[in-house]
């Protein structure tokens, strides 16, 4: 979350705080990464717009 602060443009940022939202479980159980993200950067998120037209997980997976 440090080196994500430091990430520019702001856009940029939340993209990539959108993907770790969805997969940072995966590695590191047990974290509410979804929590750790504010609410605000997530609604506005095209990563996670295009994960819930997509389908869910499954299309995570495919995207990857």
């Amino acid at each position: 979350m440090q080196d994500l602060a430091r990430v520019q443009p702001v856009e940029r940022r939340a993209e990539l705080q959108g993907a770790l939202a969805v997969f940072a479980g995966n590695v590191f159980p047990g974290i509410d990464w979804r929590g750790l993200i504010p609410a605000e950067v997530l609604v506005k998120n095209t990563f996670i717009e295009a994960v819930k037209r997509e389908g869910g997980l499954e299309a995570n997976r495919r995207m990857l």
